[in-house]
């Protein structure tokens, strides 16, 4: 009895209106009504659907594609590169199929060209389907790489890596509770657009093919700059002095905005590990210490290269 008094008492404190939503919106307001949408948290059977899809794909592509494609090209299990391989080879996939949609959903967005309309008509602005599918496949992914990344080759920033995902899963948390889908869907297309460049360049490094590795490698970091720092420190501009004069802002906005920083914290320390990267490509094998594995650091750089 008391246990169940205080589930209740926990429930009725973390669902309360006066963290989630400004003053004068009710939870009623964003309940689906005359064909509108809005985000709803009954939609997180979504992510579980969108996770366990993705993890069954994942799991016969790596065997029925990844594998023997590494295998046709030379690539052994020594320091587990095939295995590495079949698991860029997935990300590869994943990231530009993922960007892909995220490219032709937003695309025609108001708010992707005009930052001040992530805010205009907030919390209560109507969630179009296509955000709605883009939000929820992402979200399936991040949710499943919360147990992908005790699975794979471990990493040299598995700690961070494993922040990072919290991280996000814990922002479109935040931001679909309090319907602020448009940043939210923002947030992923940033994040999606430079990570198959990298994929491709981990791909190419493997495969023996250094020269295109590092072509496609500086590729990957101008646009990781664009996205990871530039784009986003506009956002977060807009979130810390324009969203105020365009909605009403709740408790949990400002809890948005703090994790927000700290998922452009994780993005600064990836950007020093890169910045070293790129000062020793010009001799070395493209490697990324951003997600770059324990053994690596026994492989040496005495792979032949191939012609490109």
């Amino acid at each position: 009895m008391i246990f169940q008094t205080f589930l209740t008492s926990l429930s009725q404190f973390y669902w309360s209106p006066w963290f989630w939503l400004p003053e004068n919106v009710k939870w009623a307001q964003l309940n689906p009504q005359s064909g509108k949408r809005f985000a709803n948290v009954s939609d997180v059977y979504a992510a579980i659907i969108s996770a366990v899809s993705l993890l069954a794909i994942r799991f016969f592509l790596e065997r029925l594609l990844c594998k023997p494609i590494g295998s046709f090209l030379g690539i052994t299990e020594a320091h587990k590169k095939l295995t590495k391989f079949s698991e860029c080879g997935w990300r590869f996939v994943y990231y530009t199929v993922s960007a892909t949609i995220g490219i032709c959903v937003l695309w025609d967005k108001p708010w992707i060209w005009d930052v001040k309309e992530i805010w205009r008509g907030a919390p209560l602005q109507t969630l179009p389907s296509d955000v709605w599918w883009y939000c929820w496949i992402c979200a399936g992914y991040y949710l499943g790489c919360l147990i992908t990344v005790f699975t794979d080759v471990k990493k040299k920033d598995f700690r961070v890596m494993l922040g990072h995902h919290i991280v996000t899963l814990v922002i479109m948390h935040l931001m679909w509770l309090t319907n602020l889908t448009r940043i939210g869907a923002t947030f992923l297309i940033l994040h999606d657009v430079s990570d198959p460049f990298l994929e491709f360049a981990k791909i190419c490094n493997y495969a023996r093919y250094p020269k295109m590795a590092t072509r496609v490698f500086v590729l990957y970091v101008l646009i990781w700059i664009a996205t990871r720092l530039v784009w986003y420190v506009v956002l977060l501009y807009s979130m810390l002095f324009q969203a105020s004069t365009l909605m009403p802002l709740s408790p949990a906005f400002y809890v948005i905005v703090f994790v927000a920083m700290t998922l452009f914290g994780i993005h600064l320390y990836w950007t020093n590990l890169l910045w070293k990267i790129a000062r020793q490509s010009s001799n070395d094998e493209v490697r990324d210490d951003r997600s770059s594995d324990e053994e690596d650091d026994d492989e040496g750089n005495g792979s032949e290269e191939k012609d490109d």
